[in-house]
C-alpha cells in the first residue's frame, strides 16, 4: 500500500501545481495519510482549516485521525472535542468524539459520550432522529474492544446496543462488527464467499456472442472482481479500454492493478492516462488510488483502527 500511496501523493502534488483546488488538497492529505507521511498530512490539514471554510468539519475529522496515526491521542481528542462543541443538529460531532475516544483507547470516555448522544437522540421525535451516526459510534466502540483483545466485552457491548437500537432500524454497522467478532471466537468459521460461477459463465457467453458490446464486458469485469478473479478482471478492462478509453474504464484498471500489487502495470496505466489527458489525469488517477486504498484498508482484521 505504501508504494501506491507514495505514487498517489506524487501525482497529487503534480496535479496541485497544475490546477490548485480544495478537492486535490483533500485527496493529497489522504495520500499522505496512507503513505504514512503524517507530518506532511497534519501540516496540510492545518493550512486548509486556516485558509478555507469549505469542508472544515471533514477536515477536522481527518486532522484528528492523522493525530491518532502520529501517536498523539490527546491532540486527536482535543480536535474531536472542538467538533463536538460546535455540533450540528444531527450530533455527528459528538458521535465522532465517541469514535475518536475509542480509537485512542479511552473506552470509559467513549462509552459515556456514546450513551449521552444516544439518549439525546432518542428523546427527539422519530422524524428528527439520525440513528445511523449512533450506530457508527457504537460499532467503533465494539470494534476497539476487539482491537484490544477483549472479544467477550466487545460482543457484550454490541449485543446490548443492538437490543437498544433494534426498534430504530439503525443497526447495520453494529451487526457487521458482531459478525466479524463472532467469526474470531474459538470454533467459529466465517461464511464462505458467494459463488459467482453461474453468473460469470452467463456473462462470458454473452460477451462472446456480442464482442463489440461494452455492457456485457463491463458486467463481466465487475463479476470477476466480486469473485476475486482480479487477473481476469484486468484482462477484460484492457479490452474495454481498447474499445472505450474513458476515465471510468482507465480508473477501474488502475484500481485492479493496484489490488494485484502489479506495480509495473499500474505505472503503465498511470502513464497511459496522463498521455490521454495531461491536465487532469494526475488528479484523477491519484484520487482513485487513494480512494481504493481507503476501501482496501477500512476496518482490517485484526482491526487496528488505522490504515494498513
Amino acid at each position: 500500500m505504501d508504494g501506491a500511496a507514495n505514487r498517489a501523493a506524487t501525482y497529487f502534488e503534480r496535479a496541485l501545481a497544475l490546477r490548485p483546488s480544495e478537492d486535490i488538497r483533500s485527496s493529497l492529505s489522504w495520500a499522505y495519510h496512507y503513505s504514512r507521511q503524517y507530518d506532511k498530512e497534519i501540516a496540510l490539514l492545518e493550512t486548509r482549516i486556516a485558509t478555507s471554510l469549505r469542508g472544515r468539519f471533514l477536515t477536522y475529522q481527518s486532522l484528528a485521525d492523522a493525530c491518532l496515526s502520529a501517536n498523539d491521542p490527546d491532540k486527536a481528542i482535543a480536535i474531536a472535542q472542538k467538533i463536538a462543541d460546535n455540533d450540528s443538529p444531527d450530533l455527528a460531532g459528538k458521535c465522532f468524539l465517541s469514535k475518536t475516544q475509542a480509537k485512542a483507547g479511552r473506552m470509559d470516555q467513549a462509552n459515556a459520550t456514546y450513551r449521552a448522544v444516544r439518549e439525546e437522540m432518542l428523546r427527539r421525535p422519530p422524524a428528527r432522529r439520525n440513528m445511523n451516526f449512533v450506530d457508527f459510534a457504537a460499532a467503533e466502540i465494539g470494534l476497539q474492544y476487539a482491537v484490544h483483545g477483549d472479544l467477550a466485552q466487545s460482543l457484550d457491548f454490541l449485543r446490548s446496543v443492538r437490543n437498544e437500537l433494534t426498534d430504530t432500524g439503525a443497526v447495520q454497522m453494529t451487526d457487521w462488527v458482531i459478525a466479524k467478532v463472532t467469526a474470531r471466537l474459538p470454533g467459529s468459521q466465517e461464511a464462505p464467499p458467494t459463488d459467482g460461477k453461474n453468473l460469470i459463465e452467463t456473462l462470458e457467453a454473452e460477451a462472446a456472442e456480442n464482442p463489440n458490446n461494452l455492457v456485457p464486458l463491463f458486467k463481466l469485469a465487475t463479476a470477476y472482481r466480486s469473485n476475486g478473479e482480479r487477473d481476469k478482471e484486468a484482462a477484460v478492462l484492457r479490452r474495454l479500454i481498447a474499445m472505450d478509453g474513458s476515465p471510468k474504464n482507465r480508473l477501474s484498471l488502475i484500481a485492479c492493478l493496484t489490488a494485484l500489487r502489479d506495480d509495473k502495470g499500474t505505472i503503465e496505466a498511470y502513464e497511459s492516462m496522463l498521455a490521454a489527458d495531461p491536465a487532469s489525469a494526475p488528479g484523477r488517477a491519484a484520487d482513485y488510488v487513494s480512494t481504493a486504498g481507503r476501501m482496501d484498508c477500512s476496518m482490517p482484521w485484526p482491526p487496528n483502527g488505522r490504515p494498513c
